[in-house]
């Protein structure tokens, strides 16, 4: 079997690297989720990297200046690494079959976009915006709230700045009242980045049934992720499990709106097959076994994801 290229829809590459003791640069990360030889082993070629801010720095000039940080730290430790910050600079690299992976920012949790200039993020590769992590900030509440609210006005201020700056709104986190206040509001594109569904796991952080067909009925992506607190009871979840969820999508909605979203360097458990980038193909072997057409396992793997970004980027 000839390698499907990879794009991954959310990947804690800084936070990977930063969490590293002491902090290191890409190339010298021997081993975890994320290494330079994994990468080129699973065929990854494109990944959407996570500016991800801990609930613990919400609020003014602490949010914005935990952003400035972590976009320091990347432009510094992801060499070799291609930023591609362009529809056709993507795409370039995608089909490569040698190179380095590429990649482009998603911000999860923008409490610190209330204090950043939109257009000067565009410019630096970011053009996706989770509005929060698991609790609660200045625009909404994420899905470990308890009694959750809907947007703030602080929130619905930003979906109109954010879609002015032709970005898309990621899903993931936000708690189930502001997740269906921006599908039903917010005019651009809908991603969610790295999610499980409740139909295995019944918890707040992953979606309903319903919630996956409001995101496919927009035109949608639901990237499905590797970590396994999420995926199965007890977090004892394989590749299999990851399939099972990607199953159930297909067979309710098709392939044409599903991705990978991995999240790897965002939990600590393991998915057994799935233990780090290196093993992307074992799912692919995993999705031809259950019969799916090649054009659609290549579609899931990542020409799916291209295409939303190749949409949401200036050619």
């Amino acid at each position: 079997m000839s390698p499907y290229p990879v794009a991954d829809a959310h990947v804690d590459l800084i936070t990977h690297l930063l969490e590293q003791t002491p902090p290191l640069p890409l190339p010298a990360v021997a081993s975890g989720h994320l290494t330079v030889d994994g990468l080129r082993a699973g065929a990854v070629r494109f990944m959407v990297c996570s500016f991800y801010i801990a609930d613990s720095f919400n609020g003014p000039g602490t949010a914005s200046a935990r952003l400035t940080r972590l976009m320091e730290a990347m432009g510094a430790m992801t060499a070799p690494l291609r930023p591609a910050f362009r529809a056709s600079t993507m795409e370039n690299i995608f089909q490569e079959e040698t190179g380095p992976a590429g990649f482009c920012h998603l911000v999860e949790n923008c409490d610190a976009l209330l204090e950043t200039d939109l257009f000067s993020l565009t410019e630096r590769g970011v053009r996706l915006a989770g509005l929060t992590h698991v609790g609660g900030n200045r625009l909404a509440d994420g899905n470990a709230v308890v009694c959750p609210g809907g947007l703030r006005a602080e929130g619905r201020a930003l979906l109109h700045d954010v879609a002015a700056a032709g970005f898309a709104v990621d899903l993931s986190h936000l708690a189930e009242p502001g997740f269906w206040e921006v599908v039903e509001d917010y005019p651009g594109p809908l991603l969610v980045s790295h999610t499980g569904l409740r139909t295995f796991l019944d918890r707040p952080r992953n979606l309903s049934d319903e919630q996956a067909a409001a995101v496919v009925e927009r035109g949608g992506l639901i990237c499905l992720t590797f970590a396994p607190e999420i995926l199965a009871a007890n977090n004892q979840a394989s590749v299999d499990t990851v399939t099972d969820h990607i199953d159930h999508l297909a067979q309710c909605h098709g392939t044409a709106h599903l991705g990978l979203g991995s999240d790897f360097g965002g939990f600590d458990g393991t998915c057994a097959g799935l233990e780090d980038c290196s093993r992307f193909q074992d799912l692919a072997r995993a999705l031809l076994a259950r019969g799916y057409p090649e054009a659609c396992v290549a579609g899931i793997m990542g020409r799916n994801l291209m295409d939303f970004l190749g949409a949401l980027y200036p050619a």
